[in-house]
């Protein structure tokens, strides 16, 4: 948010202050200012300048020479401005000037003739933005012409009366300051820190009510429903004339980043940015005698002031008329109301809605205007008729015969003013070493306007209503008020004092996720992935195993993300397909939390289970083949080092994969009594919808491995003796599978599971498949090495042949033939 040190000043004095130490003192008791900036600084390098006289150039037709008064010479101009005229007034861009635009200005020689700057148009300026009155000669195509009584030679800022220093506050640390997100209301903090004096206060502004408007525009009468609003103001206005806003109430709205419309929207816009309290002014011939505040129908549709039609769900805040929807509550108004040149006569509105309801129109609409994030905090429903009265004077300025009727103001609960109980040694004990007394405690709370009484130890706070409305609540909230007045750095740091106890448990769960991490980052050269723990109803669709039951969102924080992430499947493809753009071999992981439906009998009232997962995705230039041997290496190296050794490790085809894996390329790791690892080539369907390449996954739960690594430890010394390793190539039909196969061979084992002087298969080695011209039309070629070993003695070359024969034997029995 941005604040204007000019409009500051309306309502205090801060000539004692410099700019620096504004934001100093900001900073380091109310929040933090990210930066201090001029407003079109280079407006003060522009001078209003005098065109003396205008000559035609000698060899251009286009061209014109000027004679031009700067307010301290008359210089020469060369220009093809078709609205130059002697006697006008222009702003001018000397030598050495840079303009928005990038354009420096330059000595420059025009068809023979020099010229010593430029004479220049709104565009040219950057203040095209500005909408200019009669006075002011404003063309798209020529030069801006400048009223008669601006001063030759004074820069265009002063002039114009829009020079102004701006300060940027960081939103997130006013977000439980709902009183701060206005002018008028860090006017109001400055005072209390510093102790100067308000000299202005906006919401006692005062405004003629005249019964006349009310008996010739009629009353309308105001209803809220079902607790719609807090309260709800509203007065009619007669004698309007559309018109521009004058060039410094512009200036402000541009200098915070809004655009100057008219003077009713710059009006309404004003007293927003000044008081923090949204408002809004209807066409009074739009509407019927009644505004009704109330909840919007299922489908109910209504088009906005941005002309985008919304259909809506039910439960969103609606102002109607008699007949129809004119305006979403606290978030925009209707196009059917908007106000036009042709509109005479007004219905002005000021209200306060309950933020959770604001809330819940954002979200569902995702639609977030000024209006709506201010009703998100939080407003004071006493600001709502002060606002109508300061509406209305605004109005007033550029519409001297306008007339206001008497105001109507519903509520639907009292003014609320906190009091807050406690006792001066409770903030002493929570301000540490902070020498600070109960007088001093009284006078910091009485400066921020918070009534303070003190018999004894007894302290009892009076809040004002502007901070009783989810802000100061509590003792605690008095003891951050006193703080931060103080200042932090009074109050020491120092240890906490407490009794330190070996911790009674590790936590196994962080620590095999750190394990994972470091496996995949630095063994396995993948990136970790942070993605949304929610997804879109398309997101849920794409993995079937839990959508039927995925968990809906009563308040999502966006419409298109109503579920909770029942798969981090589409997570990561998701950044997979953001980086393949770059890069064809990429791989990421991700572990947290998924949740899904419990196992437990259902009763429609049980939450999710939350269960963390690990899992990781990656795309590679390499085949089908390859990528599936890559990914099972992973698989098995990983179990490994989790303390599962490869003899133990027992891989099945993964069936049951609602279609998330392609058929017949899903995997399923397994320690011999539980299921760990779901592993494969993620199924075409979803990775062509999402225009990847060919994905591969896996994916787990961190409670499955917790189990294998309590587990104690199979680390066995390594042997003295050599293993014997026997490379062959299989002739198999094209549809076959490794896990047919692998029985044929024989188990897998450890020398443990041996016992001492038996030979045994240490490990079997898929290294590759090969189908080309030289294999028979359905068959492949599938390379393997197995890997025998005897943990007590070297295995002979009698012996090693024998193994090796017997193999073969065993494997062309059930029809698996060598491949010379």
């Amino acid at each position: 948010m941005k604040l204007s040190i000019q409009w500051l000043n309306d309502f205090i004095d801060l000539s004692s202050l410099s700019n620096e130490e504004l934001a100093d003192l900001l900073t380091m008791k109310t929040c933090e200012v990210e930066k201090i900036e001029s407003f079109l600084p280079h407006l003060k390098q522009i001078l209003v300048a005098k065109v003396e006289s205008v000559e035609k150039h000698l060899n251009a037709d286009k061209l014109v020479v000027c004679k031009v008064n700067n307010g301290g010479e008359v210089i020469q101009i060369v220009t093809g401005a078709p609205n130059v005229k002697a006697g006008k007034k222009y702003p001018l861009a000397a030598i050495g000037i840079t303009l928005p635009n990038g354009m420096t200005m330059k000595k420059a020689k025009l068809r023979g003739l020099e010229s010593y700057g430029m004479l220049c148009s709104e565009s040219e300026l950057g203040i095209e933005e500005f909408i200019f009155s009669d006075e002011f000669e404003s063309k798209a195509d020529g030069l801006l012409g400048l009223p008669d009584d601006f001063e030759v030679g004074s820069s265009l800022s002063e002039a114009l009366k829009i020079d102004d220093t701006l300060l940027n506050i960081d939103n997130k640390s006013i977000t439980h300051r709902p009183d701060l997100w206005s002018h008028f209301g860090f006017a109001r903090e400055i005072a209390s820190l510093t102790g100067l004096t308000l000299k202005l206060n906006p919401l006692e502004s005062d405004f003629k009510i005249s019964q006349d408007v009310d008996s010739k525009l009629g009353k309308v009468n105001i209803k809220i429903e079902k607790d719609a609003a807090i309260s709800y103001c509203g007065a009619l206005m007669s004698g309007l004339e559309l018109r521009p806003s004058s060039l410094q109430m512009q200036a402000r709205l541009l200098s915070v980043g809004m655009r100057p419309i008219n003077n009713v929207v710059d009006a309404s816009n004003y007293v927003m940015l000044e008081l923090g309290q949204p408002n809004h002014a209807f066409d009074r011939s739009q509407l019927n005698d009644e505004i009704i505040i109330d909840f919007s129908k299922n489908e109910e549709k209504i088009t906005t002031l941005d002309s985008k039609e919304h259909t809506l769900p039910e439960g969103i805040v609606l102002i109607r008329d008699k007949n129809k929807p004119v305006a979403l509550g606290g978030v925009m108004g209707g196009e059917n109301t908007e106000v036009s040149n042709t509109t005479t006569d007004l219905f002005l509105e000021s209200a306060t809605f309950h933020r959770h309801h604001i809330r819940r129109a954002v979200s569902k609409l995702g639609l977030r205007t000024e209006a709506s994030q201010r009703f998100e905090k939080g407003q004071d429903p006493t600001n709502a008729k002060a606002t109508i009265l300061r509406f209305a004077e605004l109005i007033s300025k550029s519409c001297p015969n306008t007339q206001l009727g008497s105001i109507n103001e519903t509520t639907t609960e009292p003014t609320r003013e906190n009091v807050i109980e406690t006792s001066v040694s409770y903030l002493l004990q929570r301000l540490g070493s902070a020498k600070i007394t109960g007088e001093q405690i009284h006078d910091i709370l009485t400066k921020l306007n918070i009534k303070c009484q003190i018999e004894d130890d007894k302290l009892v706070a009076e809040v004002p209503s502007y901070r009783s409305y989810h802000d100061l609540t509590m003792a605690d909230d008095l003891v951050e008020e006193v703080g931060r007045v103080i200042g932090y750095k009074e109050i020491e740091p120092g240890p906490i004092k407490m009794n330190i106890e070996v911790p009674q448990y590790l936590n196994k769960k962080r620590a095999l996720e750190h394990k994972m991490r470091h496996l995949f980052v630095n063994r396995y050269q993948f990136i970790e992935s942070y993605n949304y723990a929610f997804h879109s109803n398309n997101d849920i669709a794409l993995d079937k195993r839990y959508s039927e039951d995925a968990e809906q969102l009563l308040n999502p924080i966006h419409q298109d993300l109503p579920n909770l992430r029942i798969s981090p499947l589409v997570g990561l493809l998701k950044s997979l397909k953001e980086n393949t753009k770059e890069e064809n071999n990429i791989g990421f992981f991700e572990t947290e939390r998924i949740f899904i439906p419990s196992d437990g009998p259902s009763d429609g009232e049980e939450l999710p289970e939350e269960k963390y997962f690990f899992a990781s995705a990656f795309v590679s230039s390499s085949n089908d083949s390859e990528s599936l041997a890559k990914l099972a290496s992973i698989v098995r190296d990983l179990l490994e080092k989790l303390n599962l050794p490869i003899a133990q490790q027992v891989y099945s085809e993964y069936a049951d994969h609602g279609d998330v894996f392609h058929p017949g390329r899903a995997g399923l790791a397994s320690s011999r009594s539980n299921a760990l690892i779901r592993w494969g080539q993620v199924s075409p369907k979803i990775t062509d919808e999402m225009g990847l390449p060919n994905a591969y996954y896996l994916e787990t739960f961190l409670d499955d491995l917790l189990e294998i690594e309590a587990k104690q430890s199979y680390y066995q010394p390594v042997t003295k003796y050599p293993a014997s390793d026997f490379e062959v190539t299989l002739l198999m039909n094209a549809t076959d599978r490794f896990a047919d196969l692998q029985p044929s061979i024989g188990a897998i084992e450890t020398k443990v599971d041996a016992g001492r002087d038996k030979t045994y298969i240490e490990s079997i080695d898929y290294l590759g498949t090969y189908t080309g011209e030289q294999i028979e039309s359905g068959k492949k070629a599938v390379s393997l090495k197995i890997t025998w070993r005897n943990a007590s003695r070297t295995l002979e070359g009698d012996e090693i042949k024998a193994l090796q024969d017997k193999l073969l034997k065993k494997l062309s029995k059930v029809g698996y033939e060598m491949r010379s």
